[in-house]
């Protein structure tokens, strides 16, 4: 199984060429392509019409540095009230995310859902989004990997139901095209929410789940640390990850871990991630 991580903290701290040099020396197989800024949003060269000669451009260096890229995410601060069409940056940018997604080779591209208003059922609110997303997604060749969320804490006043339950992701496949999409299954956010991702994971279809962003933390906050620096069983993880039999890449988001060190100690800290993620895998395979 091959290893993954995402280069936003990379790309930004350099360039991209040198996000995927970084990744390409520690021992990374893949990039998790970030398509998005640092606020989430569509970045400015993703609204620039040459954006296709870009993606063109970053398939020719993963294949200079030997990468492959399994998975992308696309911008994710479209709100649920805001407009659905090519006027508003927000969806503009998971249009041509997915679009760039497909240039790059990308095998799914997660898509948040979108949190709907009080009393809404979150499901329901999205089923007609992923379906007027599905005709772009087709045509760039990728499937949308639909992400488990998290419930924020009640005294916050962005408090919405948000698709955190096993169940919920289960109906949105159910109703959606499964030649269109699938599942990234978030262990910090199943953590968060007081499900193990063992147990998230186990009740879910057996291949259903096809993407995976990995990391640790509290079980309180969405911390995205390393494997084995917090608190998550991972030795359970791996097992269910073997009766599921996934077939996917080995992706961790580690956008913290990196993120709070200086730029002269990324190539150690991304050495110990691809060594730690390699470590997991041959327990896989």
């Amino acid at each position: 199984m091959k290893i993954s991580t995402e280069n936003f903290i990379f790309r930004e701290a350099f360039d991209e060429e040198n996000s995927f040099k970084l990744l390409a020396e520690a021992g990374f197989d893949a990039v998790d392509y970030s398509l998005f800024n640092r606020e989430g949003k569509s970045p400015q060269w993703l609204m620039e019409d040459d954006f296709t000669e870009k993606a063109a451009n970053s398939r020719k260096l993963l294949e200079k540095y030997h990468l492959t890229c399994y998975q992308t995410h696309v911008p994710f601060r479209l709100t649920g009230d805001a407009p659905r069409d090519e006027s508003n940056p927000d969806y503009l940018g998971i249009l041509r995310g997915l679009t760039y997604s497909g240039i790059i080779g990308a095998s799914c591209a997660v898509v948040h859902a979108l949190t709907p208003p009080n009393g809404v059922d979150v499901v329901e609110f999205n089923i007609p989004f992923y379906e007027q997303l599905a005709p772009a997604a087709r045509k760039a060749g990728v499937k949308i990997a639909i992400e488990n969320l998290f419930m924020h804490h009640p005294a916050l006043p962005q408090l919405m139901p948000k698709l955190y339950l096993p169940g919920q992701l289960t109906a949105l496949l159910d109703r959606l095209d499964p030649e269109c999409f699938t599942i990234c299954l978030d262990t910090g956010h199943t953590a968060i929410c007081g499900i193990e991702p063992d147990e998230f994971l186990d009740l879910m279809p057996k291949s259903s789940v096809t993407a995976l962003h990995i990391h640790d933390n509290n079980r309180l906050k969405d911390m995205h640390l390393l494997p084995y620096l917090c608190n998550l069983d991972w030795e359970k993880f791996l097992a269910a990850l073997k009766r599921h039999d996934f077939k996917g890449f080995f992706n961790m988001e580690l956008i913290h871990f990196f993120g709070h060190m200086p730029k002269e100690l990324y190539p150690a800290a991304l050495k110990l991630a691809a060594e730690t993620g390699k470590y997991m895998v041959q327990q896989l395979d």
